[in-house]
C-alpha cells in the first residue's frame, strides 16, 4: 500500500516541481505504453536516479530526452539553450530529481523519517534494464509541451 501512496505522491511532486521550478507544464498519461515507442521521438536521453531510505527503501528515477533536459536547464538557470554547457544540463536534471524525490517523500512523512541519497546520472541502458524492467506498474509516462519523459520508482 505504501508503494501506491509513494506513486501518487510522485505524480504530485512531478507536477509541482516541473511546473513551478522549470516552467514545464506536464501531463501524466496513465494509460499503458510501450517504452521504446514512448521514447522513440528523441533517441538520446539522460537518465538520473535517486535512492531513498527510511520506513521504506527504494529508488526514484527520471529519463529525460536531451532536448527536454536542455529546456529545463535553460528555464531553471534563466539562460538561452545555446549558451548551456552539457554539465549544466546534467546538473539540472539531477537537481530536478532531487526536488521531486524530496517533495514525494515529504508528502509521505513531514517528520523527516526518510533520507535521500545524492542523485546520480545513470547510463540510460542501466536505467532501462535495472530500473524499468523491475518497475512494472510504477512507471509514469509524462508529456510536456515538446517532450516525452519517464519517471517512476522501485521499492527494494
Amino acid at each position: 500500500m505504501l508503494k501506491e501512496v509513494l506513486l501518487t505522491n510522485l505524480k504530485t511532486a512531478i507536477s509541482d516541481v516541473l511546473e513551478t521550478m522549470f516552467f514545464q507544464p506536464v501531463q501524466i498519461d496513465d494509460s499503458h505504453h510501450d517504452l521504446k515507442e514512448w521514447l522513440s521521438e528523441d533517441p538520446h536521453h539522460l537518465g538520473a536516479r535517486l535512492g531513498f531510505s527510511g520506513p521504506i527503501t527504494g529508488t526514484c528515477y527520471v529519463l529525460v530526452p536531451d532536448q527536454g533536459g536542455a529546456e529545463m536547464a535553460a528555464n531553471f538557470l534563466g539562460i538561452e539553450e545555446e549558451a548551456l554547457q552539457r554539465e549544466q544540463v546534467v546538473d539540472t536534471v539531477k537537481e530536478a530529481l532531487n526536488m521531486i524525490g524530496g517533495r514525494m517523500l515529504a508528502l509521505c512523512d513531514e517528520s523527516g523519517a526518510f533520507h535521500l541519497d545524492i542523485p546520480e546520472i545513470a547510463d540510460t541502458d542501466a536505467v532501462s534494464a535495472d530500473l524499468l524492467g523491475d518497475a512494472e506498474g510504477s512507471i509514469l509516462f509524462l508529456e510536456t509541451a515538446d517532450n516525452r519523459l519517464l519517471a517512476g520508482l522501485t521499492i527494494t
